[in-house]
């Protein structure tokens, strides 16, 4: 037998470290999937002050975010089908190549899909995903294409694409051109923005407010036409706004106490345009959580203990962030 060269068995040392780290890799990960399970099914994630299970893998558990989306898709598809994380566990099956199942796998067909996912290259198993659900066959996406530049991609049905021509020929009408499908977009979004963002709408009242009454009196600074709070946030934006769980002292001017829960619509309008509609609890991290669908008001001091509706007595947040406070307080 001829004995290894030095550098031979440092190859095959490397090699064997390599096996060891690998299978080792797959028992963690099959471990950390269930783990998440039972952080997802006790909802622990908000306990802890976050808004979703996806924001904490990202933010506490510091994970990719393609990583958070095939956990928590695979996660919750294994409560549905408990083979799949047992073919996880004992390490035969990955968690990225679960994922590209889950949108077909379910308890009756998982004998079918289970084994391709085990026996059959990525790309192959994505193909027959796409062919056994056509709507699969375009993924939707944003992506970054150069400074200033992004890329969408989506699938349409047959009728809103044609609903989407209809528009473009409108509008290529009304500005006696041709217009691009970027240009059609951007028109239709502008204008559902401004019929429906409340943050759009807040800060067009305001700026017509401004408009006016400098129109009226030129050389009047804008403290003294808008209301206190809202010159304060145009000036510095949220920086004036207190910290969560407090209400700023030394307020000399306050609405009065509200009979009934109803927020007047000049005081959504001045917290939509402060905050920007995004929900401004911050997460364990330090971080704000900045989420921008879903959002509430929220009195930092409770309307049943007396608190007003007054700009400066509201803040943003998301709808978890809001169940949350309310069961744990503003602290």
């Amino acid at each position: 037998m001829i004995p290894l060269t030095l550098r031979r068995q440092k190859q095959f040392l490397l090699h064997a470290r390599a096996i060891d780290c690998a299978a080792k890799y797959r028992k963690l990960e099959g471990e950390l999937l269930d783990l998440i399970q039972q952080i997802d099914s006790q909802k622990l994630f908000r306990d802890l002050g976050y808004s979703s299970l996806f924001t904490y893998i990202v933010n506490a558990l510091k994970l990719s975010e393609s990583q958070a989306f095939n956990f928590i898709n695979v996660a919750r598809k294994a409560n549905e089908v408990p083979e799949l994380k047992k073919q996880i566990l004992t390490g035969t099956l990955s968690v990225s190549k679960a994922r590209k199942i889950v949108p077909v796998l379910t308890s009756a067909n998982q004998k079918e899909w289970i084994p391709k996912a085990i026996a059959l290259p990525q790309k192959e198993i994505e193909r027959q995903v796409a062919d056994t659900q056509l709507s699969l066959r375009i993924p939707e996406r944003i992506r970054p294409k150069g400074k200033g530049r992004t890329e969408l991609r989506c699938g349409l049905s047959v009728e809103l694409e044609g609903e989407l021509k209809r528009v473009q020929d409108l509008l290529a009408k009304k500005r006696r051109r041709a217009v691009t499908l970027e240009e059609t977009l951007k028109e239709t979004i502008e204008f559902y923005l401004v019929k429906n963002d409340p943050v759009a709408k807040a800060k067009q009242k305001l700026s017509q407010t401004f408009r006016k009454a400098t129109k009226r009196k030129p050389n009047t600074q804008i403290s003294r036409l808008l209301p206190h709070e809202t010159a304060v946030e145009m000036r510095t934006g949220s920086k004036a706004v207190a910290r969560q769980g407090k209400v700023p002292a030394g307020r000399s001017r306050h609405i009065p106490a509200a009979p009934s829960r109803y927020i007047p619509t000049a005081v959504r309008r001045t917290v939509h345009a402060r905050d920007e509609g995004r929900c401004r609890h911050r997460e364990p991290d330090g971080k704000r959580c900045g989420q921008t669908r879903w959002v509430e008001l929220h009195h930092l001091r409770a309307f049943a203990l007396g608190g007003l509706h007054d700009a400066q007595n509201l803040i943003t947040l998301c709808n978890a962030h809001h169940k949350y406070l309310h069961e744990f307080g503003n602290g």
